[in-house]
């Protein structure tokens, strides 16, 4: 049968490489050819430099999406509204979007009754519904604070009907939470 040797080396830089090619050559040089001999030289340099890249990629990713969203819910903000608006508008003709703005009735109330602690919970809870509501119905689309209480839904690929339920749904999760705005 046919002889087949593979050779792992390990170089910590660039220069190290070369010098295991070198080798590697020597010893072709000397030993003679297998039918087939491979050499893989793993540079721990390059691997640790692509490391680093993939971290950079990810911070940049988070701080992207950090600019992009609301601290307090993890909608979308007024910032990436503007930007996918000139997005959207751009393909406007191919794309079936509907919008939608929800506005929490008498929030102010709670924020004045209860605080802004409980204000704030009611606003993560509100978002959480629309995000599961998103999620049942496998909406493509995007949820945005646009100021205060007031959120904007942008769907697409949905007819008419399809997003009144969706609306709907939304508007039914929200009815079935009682919210407690004495704080108990």
């Amino acid at each position: 049968g046919k002889k087949v040797l593979f050779e792992f080396k390990v170089a910590k830089s660039s220069s190290e490489v070369e010098v295991k090619k070198k080798e590697w050559l020597e010893q072709i040089k000397k030993y003679g050819w297998y039918d087939y001999k491979y050499l893989i030289i793993i540079d721990l340099e390059k691997v640790e430099l692509m490391e680093k890249v993939k971290e950079l990629e990810e911070e940049r990713r988070l701080l992207k999406e950090a600019h992009l969203k609301d601290g307090l819910t993890r909608a979308y903000n007024r910032k990436a509204l503007e930007e996918d608006i000139i997005k959207l508008n751009q393909y406007k003709e191919q794309l079936n979007l509907h919008i939608a703005f929800i506005d929490a009735d008498k929030f102010k109330r709670v924020n004045d009754t209860c605080g802004h602690k409980k204000g704030d919970e009611v606003l993560k809870t509100i978002v959480n519904h629309i995000f599961q509501a998103f999620r049942e119905q496998n909406v493509k689309g995007r949820l945005y604070r646009y100021g205060g209480e007031g959120f904007l839904i942008i769907v697409r690929d949905m007819n008419d009907n399809e997003f009144f339920n969706f609306l709907e749904n939304i508007r039914k999760k929200m009815e079935n939470h009682i919210y407690n705005h004495e704080g108990e």
